[in-house]
Protein backbone atom coordinates (compact mmCIF):
# COMPACT_ATOMS: atom_id res chain seq x y z
CA UNK A 1 0.00 0.00 0.00
CA UNK A 2 1.72 3.54 -1.07
CA UNK A 3 2.96 5.71 1.82
CA UNK A 4 0.20 7.99 3.06
CA UNK A 5 2.79 11.41 2.19
CA UNK A 6 3.04 10.11 -2.04
CA UNK A 7 -0.88 10.05 -2.09
CA UNK A 8 -1.63 13.19 -0.05
CA UNK A 9 -2.74 16.34 -2.49
CA UNK A 10 -0.05 19.35 -2.76
CA UNK A 11 -2.65 21.91 -1.88
CA UNK A 12 -6.16 22.24 -1.32
CA UNK A 13 -8.03 24.01 -3.75
CA UNK A 14 -9.45 27.72 -2.43
CA UNK A 15 -10.80 29.87 -5.43
CA UNK A 16 -13.68 28.59 -8.00
CA UNK A 17 -10.90 27.78 -11.00
CA UNK A 18 -8.73 25.73 -9.14
CA UNK A 19 -11.84 23.80 -7.22
CA UNK A 20 -13.22 23.13 -10.59
CA UNK A 21 -9.47 21.99 -11.99
CA UNK A 22 -9.74 19.33 -9.40
CA UNK A 23 -13.30 18.37 -9.91
CA UNK A 24 -12.49 18.43 -13.69
CA UNK A 25 -9.53 16.27 -12.55
CA UNK A 26 -11.34 13.69 -10.66
CA UNK A 27 -14.02 13.27 -13.62
CA UNK A 28 -11.40 12.31 -15.97
CA UNK A 29 -10.00 10.12 -13.60
CA UNK A 30 -13.21 8.35 -13.29
CA UNK A 31 -13.58 8.28 -16.98
CA UNK A 32 -10.71 6.73 -17.17
CA UNK A 33 -11.21 3.76 -14.93
CA UNK A 34 -14.23 3.06 -16.46
CA UNK A 35 -13.49 2.27 -20.19
CA UNK A 36 -9.59 1.43 -19.61
CA UNK A 37 -7.64 -0.58 -17.75
CA UNK A 38 -5.80 0.49 -14.48
CA UNK A 39 -2.66 1.17 -16.18
CA UNK A 40 -4.66 3.87 -18.75
CA UNK A 41 -4.22 6.03 -15.78
CA UNK A 42 -1.72 8.13 -16.18
CA UNK A 43 -1.54 11.95 -14.78
CA UNK A 44 -0.46 12.80 -18.86
CA UNK A 45 -4.00 10.86 -20.11
CA UNK A 46 -5.53 13.22 -17.13
CA UNK A 47 -4.73 16.18 -17.70
CA UNK A 48 -5.68 15.36 -21.44
CA UNK A 49 -8.92 14.89 -20.90
CA UNK A 50 -9.47 17.14 -18.23
CA UNK A 51 -8.57 20.26 -20.24
CA UNK A 52 -5.62 20.69 -18.08
CA UNK A 53 -1.59 21.16 -18.45
CA UNK A 54 0.75 18.34 -16.52
CA UNK A 55 2.13 21.18 -14.66
CA UNK A 56 -1.00 22.61 -13.46
CA UNK A 57 -2.43 18.99 -12.39
CA UNK A 58 1.02 18.03 -10.31
CA UNK A 59 0.32 21.81 -8.86
CA UNK A 60 -2.34 19.66 -6.57
CA UNK A 61 -1.42 16.07 -7.17
CA UNK A 62 2.04 14.26 -7.01
CA UNK A 63 1.15 11.23 -8.58
CA UNK A 64 -1.96 9.66 -9.81
CA UNK A 65 -2.73 7.99 -6.44
CA UNK A 66 -2.80 10.95 -4.64
CA UNK A 67 -5.70 11.81 -7.51
CA UNK A 68 -7.07 8.33 -6.77
CA UNK A 69 -7.16 9.26 -2.76
CA UNK A 70 -8.84 12.72 -4.07
CA UNK A 71 -11.46 10.63 -5.81
CA UNK A 72 -12.30 7.94 -2.85
CA UNK A 73 -12.57 11.72 -0.89
CA UNK A 74 -15.26 13.10 -3.30
CA UNK A 75 -17.47 9.52 -2.80
CA UNK A 76 -17.31 9.65 0.85
CA UNK A 77 -18.47 13.39 0.08
CA UNK A 78 -21.32 12.65 -2.30
CA UNK A 79 -21.99 9.74 0.13
CA UNK A 80 -22.36 12.17 3.34
CA UNK A 81 -24.70 14.37 1.27
CA UNK A 82 -27.12 11.60 0.35
CA UNK A 83 -26.90 10.40 4.19
CA UNK A 84 -28.02 14.13 5.61
CA UNK A 85 -31.15 13.98 3.76
CA UNK A 86 -31.83 10.29 4.54
CA UNK A 87 -30.60 10.94 8.13
CA UNK A 88 -33.40 13.27 8.18
CA UNK A 89 -35.67 10.75 7.25
CA UNK A 90 -34.62 8.06 9.61
CA UNK A 91 -34.89 10.27 12.71
CA UNK A 92 -38.54 11.13 11.83
CA UNK A 93 -39.26 6.79 12.12
CA UNK A 94 -41.44 5.82 15.19
CA UNK A 95 -38.73 3.74 16.60
CA UNK A 96 -35.01 2.98 16.14
CA UNK A 97 -35.55 -0.49 14.28
CA UNK A 98 -36.87 1.55 11.75
CA UNK A 99 -34.66 4.31 11.77
CA UNK A 100 -31.76 1.97 11.01
CA UNK A 101 -33.08 0.31 8.46
CA UNK A 102 -34.02 3.71 6.39
CA UNK A 103 -30.65 4.62 7.35
CA UNK A 104 -29.22 1.29 5.35
CA UNK A 105 -31.96 1.84 2.54
CA UNK A 106 -30.49 5.36 2.17
CA UNK A 107 -26.83 4.34 2.37
CA UNK A 108 -27.35 1.36 -0.16
CA UNK A 109 -29.59 3.60 -2.66
CA UNK A 110 -26.40 6.11 -2.81
CA UNK A 111 -24.38 3.66 -4.38
CA UNK A 112 -27.04 2.45 -7.10
CA UNK A 113 -27.82 5.41 -8.42
CA UNK A 114 -24.19 5.76 -10.60
CA UNK A 115 -23.31 1.84 -9.85
CA UNK A 116 -20.14 1.71 -12.16
CA UNK A 117 -18.44 4.96 -10.62
CA UNK A 118 -18.85 3.15 -7.22
CA UNK A 119 -17.33 0.25 -8.54
CA UNK A 120 -14.43 1.96 -9.96
CA UNK A 121 -13.95 3.60 -6.68
CA UNK A 122 -14.58 0.31 -4.40
CA UNK A 123 -11.48 -1.60 -6.29
CA UNK A 124 -9.26 1.57 -5.65
CA UNK A 125 -10.00 1.31 -2.09
CA UNK A 126 -8.62 -2.11 -2.41
CA UNK A 127 -5.66 -1.24 -3.76
CA UNK A 128 -4.30 1.93 -1.98
CA UNK A 129 -6.48 1.77 0.68
CA UNK A 130 -9.83 3.81 2.31
CA UNK A 131 -9.01 7.67 3.78
CA UNK A 132 -6.71 7.98 6.85
CA UNK A 133 -9.28 7.99 9.78
CA UNK A 134 -7.47 11.03 10.49
CA UNK A 135 -9.47 12.77 7.00
CA UNK A 136 -12.04 15.40 7.81
CA UNK A 137 -14.20 13.37 5.35
CA UNK A 138 -13.98 10.42 7.05
CA UNK A 139 -14.32 12.02 10.64
CA UNK A 140 -17.85 13.73 9.06
CA UNK A 141 -18.87 10.24 8.17
CA UNK A 142 -18.04 8.72 12.08
CA UNK A 143 -20.37 11.93 13.09
CA UNK A 144 -23.48 10.74 11.13
CA UNK A 145 -22.71 7.33 12.71
CA UNK A 146 -21.94 8.36 16.05
CA UNK A 147 -25.33 10.54 15.86
CA UNK A 148 -27.67 7.25 14.52
CA UNK A 149 -25.92 5.46 17.87
CA UNK A 150 -27.43 7.93 19.84
CA UNK A 151 -30.73 7.80 18.65
CA UNK A 152 -30.29 3.41 18.74
CA UNK A 153 -28.65 3.40 21.87
CA UNK A 154 -29.06 6.92 24.27
CA UNK A 155 -27.82 4.91 27.33
CA UNK A 156 -24.35 4.01 26.11
CA UNK A 157 -21.50 6.73 27.68
CA UNK A 158 -20.10 9.28 25.37
CA UNK A 159 -16.60 7.22 25.34
CA UNK A 160 -18.82 4.20 23.97
CA UNK A 161 -21.01 5.53 21.52
CA UNK A 162 -17.95 7.07 19.65
CA UNK A 163 -16.11 3.60 19.83
CA UNK A 164 -19.20 1.99 18.21
CA UNK A 165 -19.58 4.81 15.75
CA UNK A 166 -16.09 4.09 14.13
CA UNK A 167 -16.60 0.55 14.46
CA UNK A 168 -20.09 0.88 12.32
CA UNK A 169 -17.87 2.98 10.04
CA UNK A 170 -15.54 0.70 9.13
CA UNK A 171 -17.71 -2.70 8.87
CA UNK A 172 -20.51 -0.64 6.80
CA UNK A 173 -17.75 0.19 4.56
CA UNK A 174 -16.28 -3.26 4.21
CA UNK A 175 -20.02 -4.27 3.44
CA UNK A 176 -20.22 -1.72 0.63
CA UNK A 177 -16.68 -2.51 -0.90
CA UNK A 178 -17.16 -5.85 -0.69
CA UNK A 179 -21.01 -6.08 -2.43
CA UNK A 180 -19.67 -3.23 -5.10
CA UNK A 181 -16.61 -5.50 -5.91
CA UNK A 182 -17.94 -9.16 -5.45
CA UNK A 183 -21.74 -8.94 -5.07
CA UNK A 184 -23.49 -5.85 -7.13
CA UNK A 185 -26.74 -7.56 -7.62
CA UNK A 186 -27.39 -7.01 -3.60
CA UNK A 187 -27.47 -3.83 -4.11
CA UNK A 188 -30.65 -4.14 -6.24
CA UNK A 189 -32.75 -5.93 -3.79
CA UNK A 190 -33.04 -6.20 -0.18
CA UNK A 191 -30.42 -8.58 0.81
CA UNK A 192 -27.67 -5.46 1.71
CA UNK A 193 -30.02 -3.29 3.54
CA UNK A 194 -30.89 -6.07 5.39
CA UNK A 195 -27.46 -7.36 6.40
CA UNK A 196 -26.40 -3.76 7.20
CA UNK A 197 -29.66 -3.21 9.33
CA UNK A 198 -29.07 -6.26 11.24
CA UNK A 199 -25.29 -5.76 11.56
CA UNK A 200 -25.94 -2.36 13.67
CA UNK A 201 -29.21 -3.62 15.57
CA UNK A 202 -27.07 -6.43 16.50
CA UNK A 203 -23.65 -4.80 17.49
CA UNK A 204 -25.28 -1.75 19.19
CA UNK A 205 -28.21 -4.55 21.21
CA UNK A 206 -25.09 -6.12 22.63
CA UNK A 207 -23.30 -2.74 23.59
CA UNK A 208 -26.81 -2.02 25.37
CA UNK A 209 -26.74 -5.56 27.27
CA UNK A 210 -22.49 -5.31 27.78
CA UNK A 211 -23.45 -1.82 29.59
CA UNK A 212 -26.58 -2.40 31.19
CA UNK A 213 -25.90 -5.91 32.65
CA UNK A 214 -24.74 -5.51 36.55
CA UNK A 215 -21.59 -5.58 37.87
Amino acid sequence: MPNRSTVSPRKVPQQRRSQALVHAVIEAAVRILKHGREDALTTRRVAEIAGASVGSLYQYFPNRDAIIRALIDSHVRAMLARLDDQMRDAFCASCPEEAVRRFAAGLVAAHTADLDRWQVIALQVLRIGDLDPSDEAWQLLIERARELVHRVAPDLPAAEASRAAKRLVLLVRALLVDALTQRPDELRDLRLTTDITDLILGYLGRLRERHMAPG
